[in-house]
């Protein structure tokens, strides 16, 4: 199962990761696309979005995705680029994709790099979001939505198939609706790091981390 939730992250793209050690410590930089075609070690973030009421957001993977198109997935996915943190990455990932910063994000899970993760060590993040309100951009999520618990419950019953292997992980492993984190305040990153999270509006779909 768990192997197949990375496959997503797989894309013809041009994006620089570092490799990592056992202990993860960053020894080199690479292409993502050469990483995934050796087992090496590298870094990727799950986050999973609530809104002030404690609902999950999932979004909906655009038809012209090459794994899962038209799934329901998990509110953000992707890799750590160079010299970035995970905790970066995590808000990089939520803006990209539904133009939201919630100013913070609280570790879940970490999951080691394994041959079942293609050798991914991954970092499951949550965040929550008070007045904003997602706004999927188009080229990376057809729609989305929040669900709370038993909505969610419902589609996971009635609706496994529409699913994503990793909202079925999440799922399965207790990790959605277990520990709700507190609304983040924008202002605690500075207004060089805010930067660096904002929309490039003259980026391709090529220029972005395909990850959903």
């Amino acid at each position: 199962m768990i192997e197949t939730i990375y496959q997503q992250l797989i894309e013809d793209i041009t994006e620089f990761v570092e490799v990592v050690d056992e202990n993860d410590k960053p020894f080199m930089v690479m292409p993502v696309n050469d990483v995934h075609t050796q087992p090496l070690r590298h870094r990727v973030v799950l986050t999973l979005l609530y809104d002030d009421g404690g609902r999950l957001y999932l979004q909906r993977r655009a038809k012209t995705k090459k794994l899962y198109p038209g799934r329901w997935d998990l509110s953000s996915t992707g890799h750590v680029k160079a010299g970035e943190s995970r905790e970066h990455a995590a808000l990089r990932e939520l803006n990209e994709e539904l133009r939201v910063f919630p100013g913070k994000v609280n570790l879940l899970a970490q999951i080691p790099a394994t041959p079942e993760t293609d050798f991914a060590v991954i970092s499951l993040f949550s965040a929550r979001v008070g007045g904003d309100k997602p706004c999927p951009n188009p080229e990376e999520v057809a729609e989305g939505l929040f669900l709370d618990q038993e909505e969610f419950a419902a589609m996971y019953e009635g609706f496994r198939e529409l699913l994503t292997p990793a909202v079925i992980w999440a799922a399965e492993n207790g990790h959605l609706f277990s520990d709700l984190p507190d609304i983040g305040d924008p202002a605690e990153l500075t207004d060089d790091e805010l930067a660096d999270v904002e929309i490039d509006e003259d980026s391709s779909e090529d220029d972005l981390p395909d990850d959903n």
